[in-house]
């Protein structure tokens, strides 16, 4: 089965928060974590980044719903400029919303990521194809 998403459009804002003229048009999932059997309230908007290894999400995000976050296994992250931050890898339910797709995965959970990444693993391999059709501005995601 294929499911196809729309990219999302994403304001440019400057260094005060103000929104400038151009806006990114980007894959963006909409998408919910369920731990224990809690539910995120509120879908958060998730780049898809085929180059990050792994789903990167803020550490907020899942205490919303009882993560404990530092108990989780130690995994620290080396990004753009051989920065490393600290994070915690977790195990949970992936749903993306406005879809039949849900699945059991995991993400390492940082306090100091503040955009929700969903990578290579985690991610992108649950599916056997995953398409970005920059010219149309949709993806698809064929299971």
């Amino acid at each position: 089965m294929v499911e196809k998403f729309n990219f999302r459009t994403i304001p440019i804002l400057d260094s005060t928060g103000k929104k400038v003229m151009r806006v990114l048009v980007r894959p963006i999932l909409r998408v919910r974590l369920c731990f224990n059997h809690k539910m995120t309230v509120t879908p958060v908007d998730c780049a898809i980044d085929t180059g990050a290894d792994i789903n990167l999400f803020p550490a907020s995000w899942a205490e919303s719903i009882g993560v404990k976050i530092v108990e989780g296994k130690p995994a620290p992250i080396r990004g753009i400029g051989n920065i490393i931050i600290s994070g915690y890898e977790h195990r949970f339910k992936l749903f993306i919303v406005n879809s039949k797709i849900s699945f059991d995965t995991s993400a390492i959970f940082s306090y100091e990521q503040t955009v929700p990444l969903l990578g290579m693993r985690g991610f992108i391999d649950h599916f056997k194809r995953v398409t970005l059709d920059i010219e149309e501005d949709v993806f698809k995601l064929e299971y």
